[in-house]
């Protein structure tokens, strides 16, 4: 689970710097947004599990945690408003 969740969070990156970048038509821009926030959503959801499973050595815990972080500044460039892990208007994991 931790390196599908790490996997899941280089594809957030990916698609949020595809969303952010200038080049690409508004509609590729679009869907790379619906891509990252897709993928944001789902890592939003795993580090908990991770991060409460007991599972994890201290060296684990502490890359879920920065994986925790790297996905807090990835929400922050989506919508500087928006609280990853918290819920959107729409009811939806954030």
């Amino acid at each position: 689970m931790l390196q599908g969740t790490y996997a899941h969070l280089a594809l957030a990156d990916l698609w949020a710097r595809a969303a952010a970048g200038r080049t690409g038509t508004p509609s590729a821009r679009r869907e790379a947004r619906a891509r990252r926030d897709s993928y944001l959503r789902q890592v939003a959801q795993a580090l908990p599990i991770l991060l409460e499973s007991g599972e994890l050595t201290p060296a684990g815990r502490e890359f879920t945690q920065g994986m925790e972080r790297h996905l807090a500044d990835l929400g922050r460039l989506r919508d500087p408003s928006a609280a990853i892990g918290g819920t959107s208007p729409a009811g939806d994991v954030r």
